[in-house]
């Protein structure tokens, strides 16, 4: 597109130079071909500043556009930074909670096995007579128990 910016500028150097060249052709004096030499150099000048103005402005225009871009790939950057973290932080706090529920389930079939264990050592020693011993256990489990 910047191209056909400076399309009708070069149409117009064209036709300006090529009257000013037949011009200059055409005349034997040396005042009036200096005149239009003076002429074609001024319409030069003319046109590398306002080829220049055009230029600065695609180029302002082209940084323009960079920055939105880099703007907006930071921002989606930052997003899919921030999602990133969030399900890193969701997944470790699932694979936290897993973990630490194999670790109660643990404790508690230990835990549970040692009171069936006390309870049941009290219920032998009831069984086999000695009374006093295996309700000393059972007192103490139910204590500890309730505890």
């Amino acid at each position: 597109m910047s191209m056909f910016r400076f399309f009708i500028g070069i149409l117009i150097v064209e036709v300006a130079m090529t009257a000013l060249v037949m011009a200059f052709m055409s005349s034997s004096d040396i005042a009036y071909r200096a005149q239009i030499a003076i002429l074609a150099l001024l319409v030069t000048v003319l046109v590398v500043f306002w080829f220049g103005s055009i230029t600065e402005h695609v180029k302002k225009d082209a940084v323009t556009r960079a920055k939105d871009n880099f703007v907006r790939e930071r921002e989606n950057r930052l997003i899919a930074a921030e999602a990133e973290k969030r399900n890193m932080l969701e997944e470790t706090h699932r694979r936290i909670v897993k973990e630490t529920n194999q670790v109660h389930a643990r404790s508690n079939f230990k835990l549970g096995a040692a009171f069936a264990s006390i309870i049941m050592f009290g219920a032998v020693m009831l069984y086999i007579e000695l009374l006093t011993v295996g309700l000393l256990t059972l007192a103490v489990a139910g204590g500890a128990l309730g505890g």
